[in-house]
């Protein structure tokens, strides 16, 4: 089985648009999908996905509603689980949240550049101990973004801190726990917090060598299989992993296992 728990689609009207910007924005980066559900659902049987979970953005307080219920409607599929989003200017924040946990999304996605807030700061708390208190699993960009690279509002530093206020939120830092900062996740975070990594986008950028030790030393208990699609093929992304020197059942964990663990599906 393989779960990649790291997939982006859209609504069919926008989704070659928002490709299209979204390339542009970083510096014409391909996309492997058209960007709908079902065109990643015909992608998935072609790089042999089992489940993908999608992970919604709102990228202003007036998308939120639009954005949620979009992912909801994409959970209907089986091959599917999607997270919502809220943004944190919105003053419905915690209204949304309720309503995420109550139509039965597992999580919701937050993107410090797209959203403009740094991850350690004093307004962004009361919103994650909401997720806590409601059980939603929370996805961060994690690390710089090659979209923004005059910004970085997700250094490690300020993961490790939300981890020592908050070390039950369940929590999932994207790109090996920061993306392009890997040395920094090494001595800040891997083997030190208990949040998730996953694997998106990072091959050809991280050496194998230092995934290899960022695995060992996080454990393959806390790494979740995902490729950031359609910016990244999921084989592609499987074809890094299958380089490194990991055992079978390290290899099993890490695609599927923990993944269904902390869905609990």
């Amino acid at each position: 089985m393989l779960i990649d728990f790291h997939m982006h689609a859209f609504p069919q009207r926008i989704a070659l648009p928002a490709l299209e910007s979204l390339s542009q924005k970083a510096d014409g980066l391909p996309y492997h999908t058209q960007g709908t559900p079902q065109s990643t659902l015909e992608q998935m049987d072609v790089w042999g996905v089992d489940l993908g979970c999608i992970m919604n953005i709102a990228t202003n307080p007036r998308q939120q509603a639009k954005v949620n219920a979009f992912a909801v409607e994409t959970d209907q599929n089986p091959r599917f689980c999607a997270f919502g989003s809220v943004h944190p200017d919105s003053p419905e924040w915690e209204k949304a949240l309720e309503e995420i946990a109550e139509g039965g999304l597992k999580g919701i996605k937050l993107h410090p550049e797209y959203q403009e807030f740094r991850v350690w700061e004093p307004r962004m708390l009361p919103l994650y101990r909401k997720c806590r208190d409601l059980g939603l699993i929370v996805m961060f960009h994690a690390g710089k973004d090659i979209g923004f690279p005059d910004t970085f509002n997700a250094p490690a530093e300020d993961f490790a801190s939300l981890a020592q206020a908050l070390p039950d939120l369940k929590a999932v830092l994207a790109h090996f726990g920061g993306w392009d900062c890997w040395e920094e996740v090494k001595e800040r975070l891997a083997g030190k917090v208990p949040f998730y990594f996953d694997t998106s986008f990072s091959g050809g950028r991280l050496s194998p060598c230092l995934a290899e030790e960022l695995i060992q030393i996080h454990s393959a208990d806390r790494i979740l299989f995902g490729s950031d699609c359609p910016w990244q093929p999921s084989d592609v992304a499987l074809a890094f992993l299958k380089e490194l020197s990991l055992t079978e059942e390290e290899m099993e964990k890490i695609c599927w296992k923990n993944g269904a663990a902390l869905l609990k599906i």
